[in-house]
């Protein structure tokens, strides 16, 4: 990844993908103390992303538990994971997200009823705050490419 600086592209981030891989996804997280970006590249089919799931990125410096249904699952700093949710009766499931606290105490920053959708697979973006908290952020993909 290059930006133009007058008559010369300085590099601002990089990724590597597999030769054999069919298609991916490319995620770019900025960094503003190096004026650059980290690249996180998923191959979708090797990382087991597919209709019905949850890719979870923790782009934060803590430990975060993510529900999907009564699961806890615990994703430590930087850590990434696919996960599938465990839907109620009604097909819905509840997702909340915790962390700790400055005392250590279970501190939730996301709780809601979500449909389990198996036509689609969502992104969900756990990403630090200026408040030593997260902020909880998703992505619904429903088409394959062609």
């Amino acid at each position: 990844l290059t930006v133009r600086e007058g008559k010369t592209l300085k590099s601002i981030g990089q990724f590597t993908y597999a030769a054999d891989s069919s298609w991916g996804l490319l995620i770019l997280m900025s960094d503003p103390e190096t004026k650059s970006y980290k690249t996180h590249f998923v191959d979708q089919e090797k990382s087991k992303f597919i209709k019905g799931t949850f890719l979870i990125f923790n782009f934060s410096t803590q430990i975060a538990s993510v529900y999907l249904g009564p699961t806890e699952e615990k994703f430590e700093a930087n850590q990434q994971r696919v996960l599938k949710p465990t839907p109620e009766d009604n097909g819905m499931f509840r997702m909340q997200v915790t962390h700790p606290n400055k005392d250590q105490q279970p501190e939730t920053c996301y709780d809601r009823y979500v449909s389990a959708s198996k036509d689609s697979r969502e992104l969900v973006f756990l990403v630090p705050t200026e408040t030593a908290s997260l902020r909880v952020s998703s992505l619904s993909l429903s088409s394959d490419p062609e």
